[in-house]
This record gives structure tokens, sequence and C-alpha cells, in this order.
């Protein structure tokens, strides 16, 4: 119960500290998250650019069409598998920086009950 100005300053800093804790985690995962993103990206270049240079060893158009056949389909598929993955971090990072707004959320709803009983 805030019962002095001390109460209050108290109250209102572990609220900023869980409010810049989660910040933080929201920040570290953001900067994760476009690091996989370019990592991703640039694997995904690598691969294009190599299928590319070996289409142009290609004696006959059957031979292009099937380099660039397999080269949609691997494409696609890392691009679910990777979508996939974005998704698990992305909600990872939501969860972890929710923990301390809901641990500060859970003190402070405690701390009305008490007051209540």
């Amino acid at each position: 119960m805030i019962k002095t100005v001390d109460d209050l300053m108290a109250f209102n800093r572990a609220n900023v500290e869980a409010v810049t804790t989660a910040n933080q985690v929201l920040a570290q995962g953001f900067k994760s998250l476009s690091e996989e993103s370019l990592t991703f990206s640039s694997r995904t270049m690598e691969e294009t650019v190599a299928v590319t240079k070996k289409m142009s060893t290609c004696k006959t158009p059957t031979d292009i069409t099937s380099l660039q056949s397999k080269l949609v389909k691997d494409n696609w598929e890392a691009l679910v598998a990777q979508t996939k993955k974005m998704t698990e971090m992305s909600t990872a990072v939501v969860k972890d920086a929710l923990d301390p707004l809901n641990a500060r959320y859970k003190a402070v709803v405690d701390g009305m009950m008490r007051v209540a009983s």
C-alpha cells in the first residue's frame, strides 16, 4: 500500500524498471531477428547466384529449366522453414518481453488484494 512519497517513488521505480527490462528484451530480440533475416537473405542470394552461374554452362533449355525448377523449389522450402523459424523467434521475444510486465502486474494486483483484505 502506498502511504508515503517514498512508497510512491518505489512503486513508480518498479514500474519503470519493468518497462525498461521489457524494452531491452525487445531491442535484443529485434536485433536477433534482423541478424537472422540478413543471414537468410545472404545465404539465399549466394545460392541463387551459384545456380545462375551453373545455368550459364547448361547446354540445353531442358537443363536450364531443370536447374531453375530446383532453385524455385529449394527457395520455397527454405522460405517456409525460415518463416516458421522467424515466427518462433518472434513469439519467444514477445513472451520474454512480457514476462517482466506480467510479473509487475501480478505484484500490483497482489498488493491490492492485501490492502483489500
